[in-house]
């Protein structure tokens, strides 16, 4: 038979000793990690949390929607109004956004004689020269446009529709009323003045 050695009552109890110290630092490592993991999910879920406020390059859709309608509003309280004065009546027309009809409008008020022209259009000439500065080389123009005729130094306002003229710039339009200019039959004084802005 062989002899059963037996270990010593020391060393079991530092073998045990030794066993738990390295529980409790795998343990105590776990517990770190865990830690760690929470306070990236913490900080990862702040992020995706955080309002806009805090991160202005990041602009919500309803926001910039709202951005952009305020930008339309300003431009279309930007556009100039005038007011066509004939036979007692007034007529609202809007001026573009363009050096020529800048020029026109420096010029109101203004009194001018129209004339018919081809049964298409209403003219008239003007005392000065308007500039060209950035206008293109002709114009299609559509029924109430109000334009300038270049080579002759001229308006011209159709009430009918015409085709493609070169020289010829848009400087406004009518907004309502154009047939009453085209049912005159003889030449007609008009009095082109700013609108009043006023409430």
């Amino acid at each position: 038979m062989r002899a059963h050695r037996s270990t010593p009552r020391g060393a079991r109890t530092l073998g045990v000793l030794a066993a738990t110290n390295m529980l409790w630092a795998a343990a105590s490592v776990g517990c770190h990690r865990t830690d760690q993991a929470h306070t990236a999910t913490t900080v990862a879920t702040t992020i995706i949390e955080a309002p806009s406020s805090q991160h202005p390059e990041i602009q919500p859709e309803t926001e910039r929607a709202t951005t952009e309608s305020a930008r339309e509003a300003t431009a279309e309280s930007e556009e100039m109004k005038i007011l066509i004065l004939v036979d007692g009546e007034q007529l609202g027309a809007t001026l573009e956004d363009n050096p020529t009809a800048r020029a026109f409008a420096e010029m109101l008020p203004l009194e001018l004689e129209l004339s018919d022209y081809a049964s298409t259009e209403k003219i008239s000439h003007l005392d000065a020269k308007l500039t060209t500065r950035d206008a293109p080389e002709g114009l299609d123009p559509t029924i109430g446009d109000i334009t300038y005729y270049a080579p002759w130094g001229n308006m011209a306002i159709f009430y009918r529709d015409f085709g493609y003229a070169r020289g010829l710039v848009k400087i406004g339009h009518i907004d309502s009323g154009i047939e009453k200019l085209g049912q005159k039959k003889t030449d007609f004084t008009v009095r082109f003045e700013r609108a009043s802005t006023s409430e």
